[in-house]
Formats: C-alpha cells, sequence, structure tokens
C-alpha cells in the first residue's frame, strides 16, 4: 500500500531512507550515519522544511515502511519554516558548517527557475530492492500529480546511478548535467511533461 506519511509512522526508517537515497551525499551534509539519521528524523518530524513528513509518501507492506517518495510543489515551498526548522535541529556551528558545504553543492541542489513538482528523494530499503517498489512509488506519485493538473515533475539522479534507467522509461528526459563546485557529485536534472 502506498499512502501520505504521518507523525504515527516509524520516523526513524524514513530517515535511514533518506540517507540511503545518497549515502555520500548525506555523509558529506551531516556526517555519521546514526548522528545524520537522528537529525533528519526530527527534521522528518516537523512541517516546514523539505524533509518534512509532509512531503512523504511511503510505500508499507503492513506497518512496515518499505519505500518513501519526498516530493513537493516547488512554488508552495516554505524557506522560513525550513530555517526555523534546521535552526531547532542544528547547533549554530552546525548551521554554519551546512551554509558553507551548500555554497560547495549548490549548483546540483539550486531549484530556482523551476516550476512543478520536484522529487526529492526515492528510495527502497536495501533488503526489498529488486522488487519493483521504487517503481511503483514513481507510478502512484506520477498519477497522482497528473490528477491535480500538475504540469511538469522534475528529480535529480547521479550521473551513474541505474535508477536514471528507470526515470527514462517512465518518461522523463535528461535537461542538464550538473556538477558540484567541488566536483566529486555529478547528477542529471531529469524533467517530466
Amino acid at each position: 500500500m502506498i499512502r501520505k506519511i504521518n507523525k504515527d509512522d516509524d520516523l526513524l526508517k524514513v530517515a535511514e531512507l533518506i540517507y540511503d537515497t545518497d549515502e555520500r551525499l548525506f555523509y558529506f551534509l551531516f556526517g555519521k550515519r546514526e548522528e545524520a539519521i537522528l537529525k533528519l528524523a526530527e527534521l522528518v518530524k516537523r512541517e516546514g522544511n523539505p524533509f518534512s513528513y509532509r512531503n512523504v509518501y511511503g510505500y508499507f507492506d503492513g506497518k512496515e515502511i518499505k519505500g518513501i517518495l519526498i516530493a513537493y510543489d516547488l512554488e508552495k515551498r516554505c524557506t522560513k519554516g525550513k530555517i526555523k526548522d534546521f535552526f531547532e535541529v542544528f547547533s549554530f556551528f552546525k548551521l554554519v558548517d551546512l551554509f558553507v558545504k551548500n555554497i560547495l553543492i549548490n549548483n546540483i541542489i539550486n531549484l530556482k527557475g523551476l516550476k512543478g513538482i520536484y522529487i526529492q528523494n526515492i528510495s527502497v530499503d536495501k533488503k526489498s530492492r529488486g522488487k519493483g517498489i521504487g517503481t511503483k512509488l514513481l507510478e502512484y506519485f506520477i498519477k497522482e500529480t497528473e490528477k491535480k493538473g500538475y504540469r511538469g515533475i522534475y528529480l535529480d539522479v547521479e550521473k551513474n546511478n541505474r535508477a536514471k534507467n528507470l526515470y527514462l522509461r517512465k518518461g522523463f528526459k535528461i535537461i542538464k548535467e550538473k556538477k558540484a563546485l567541488m566536483g566529486k557529485f555529478k547528477i542529471y536534472r531529469m524533467k517530466k511533461e
């Protein structure tokens, strides 16, 4: 079953899946896995940031979350809420650290000028991969956005990530190749009309 996540769900599992979306990037931003997952879980609990439970769809097997998709309307995202949530979760020194890292990766995370929906994360539990869960989440989400009349769904995928082929099969097109200032992270920005 696929549905929106709520505060009663296993938000720690959601945070683990977020971290697993791109372990290299999340390690760079938030540090070691265990500590980062606790901080991400705190962000998931809150309402004003991109990781908020309000933006998360879950694939459930009973009560167990097997996969997630995080997405939001680019025109409705709240930067004030994001700042407030990050100030509540992170120390001042970690916020400064995140600010500097944001400058280094800004070229790949910048969403300026995009209109429509942005899929921020798709992740499937490592033990459940290869069972079509990511495909089901993506198909469900595409249908939901079409019902609501949205035009334009964006996502970013690392250049060497096999998921790129799924996105291409589902009608996404590569519209831009991007890399971070420091060159470690190379991604494709993709769009589905």
